[in-house]
């Protein structure tokens, strides 16, 4: 029975299930919109939430690959290569979508099976691997696809003070906490597979960032994620997700957090910060 199940999930999985594209970054800097608008494409099929456990899979590759003792990881190895990767595949695709190749999840998604089981040919996930898992999975997925989306430092640490599941962390907390994001993924600037994308380009204008998102996936241009994008809010400062609404216009209407910071935390965050918001191209503004 299983197996049967296994079989049919692979099969409906079959056209995309070598194909993934991570969307990666600091909570609260994008990347759930990123990820839930491309799921609007018809090529692309996104998990719901985050994936953690990928990067985990990410790191177990090093020993095969990249040790000085790899010969004897390979040797030792009950069965072949090629077919222990197969599983790390599956793990990973099943960690996001679900048991037996994401069956339920697709057969309970008419979108899905009348639709996308022709034209998707890429699964889409949240996740937040370093360096070293970033490089076992471009192993693993010859095709892989990284999108690393960041954000201004005061508007994350804003917005995370104010979000469920975030706020209970010190204000120091968090401006460690975004500084160190930007350090480690700070090799996703020269990683072939990865493209950038930043926050306020993808607010300001969504159709320029998809309309290059989409190439560097490799897809046809399509409007769906534009539109997304331009009416959703995800978790709104700790509120829930908004539809139909004009993102741009709540957005530039949208007092700066940082100017109900005291000077204290202010100087908090220049100390931790600064060196993070150069990096990424950002002026701090007191």
């Amino acid at each position: 029975m299983f197996q049967m199940l296994d079989a049919i999930g692979k099969i409906l999985s079959g056209s995309f299930l070598e194909n993934p594209v991570l969307i990666v970054g600091t909570g609260r800097s994008g990347t759930s919109i990123l990820l839930q608008a491309l799921g609007e494409h018809a090529r692309i099929v996104s998990a719901d939430g985050e994936s953690p456990f990928i990067p985990y899979v990410g790191a177990l590759i090093h020993p095969f690959e990249y040790r000085h003792n790899r010969e004897y990881h390979l040797e030792s190895l009950a069965t072949s290569k090629d077919y222990l990767y197969e599983q790390f595949r599956k793990l990973c695709f099943e960690s996001a979508m679900g048991r037996y190749y994401g069956l339920r999840r697709f057969i309970t998604h008419p979108a899905f099976l009348f639709k996308k089981k022709w034209t998707a040919r890429f699964w889409c996930a949240k996740t937040f691997p370093n360096e070293v898992e970033a490089q076992g999975l471009a192993i693993l997925y010859p095709n892989l696809k990284i999108l690393y989306i960041y954000r201004n430092g005061c508007d994350v640490v804003y917005s995370r003070m104010k979000f469920r599941g975030m706020s209970h962390m010190e204000f120091e907390q968090q401006c460690s906490f975004w500084a160190k994001s930007v350090e480690k993924y700070a090799y996703l600037g020269c990683m072939e597979q990865a493209l950038s994308v930043r926050q306020e380009d993808l607010a300001s204008h969504p159709d320029e960032v998809f309309s290059s998102v989409q190439s560097f996936i490799g897809v046809d241009y399509e409007a769906g994620p534009t539109r997304f994008a331009q009416t959703s809010l995800i978790h709104s400062l700790g509120n829930r997700t908004e539809t139909d609404v004009d993102v741009q216009d709540v957005l530039v209407n949208r007092p700066r957090g940082y100017t109900t910071w005291t000077s204290e935390q202010k100087k908090t965050f220049t100390d931790l910060c600064s060196e993070g918001m150069k990096k990424l191209g950002y002026e701090i503004p007191f």
